[in-house]
């Protein structure tokens, strides 16, 4: 685990503080399972790569069972990628909705003033 996510533990003081570190702890740990598959299926020795690919292509709604070895790996790195890239955009979105409702509670706090 990164040191720097256990160091923000720090800055947890309330209920909304501790629901946003462990959304983030929940994305960090789901983005790292991603990453470290696409890692086993690079690494693999050759002769264990086939069945490696055929492992993570049963998760994906897509029937490689036509395609080449090297079209299976292209099909299931992808997938992994597109993943990745989707939780990475989930979380941006949070953040920024997050900071927008943060925004829209501060004015209001200090119109009710």
């Amino acid at each position: 685990m990164n040191p720097n996510v256990l160091g923000a533990l720090q800055w947890v003081t309330g209920g909304v503080s501790l629901i946003a570190f462990l959304a983030a702890l929940a994305f960090y740990a789901y983005r790292s399972r991603l990453k470290a598959s696409l890692d086993i299926i690079q690494t693999a020795p050759e002769k264990d790569r086939v069945k490696a690919i055929d492992a993570f292509a049963d998760r994906f709604s897509v029937d490689t069972s036509g395609l080449t070895k090297d079209q299976k790996l292209q099909v299931v790195m992808r997938q992994l990628q597109i993943r990745a890239h989707r939780q990475y955009i989930i979380a941006v979105s949070a953040v920024f909705i997050g900071t927008l409702f943060l925004a829209l509670a501060f004015v209001a706090i200090h119109l009710g003033k």
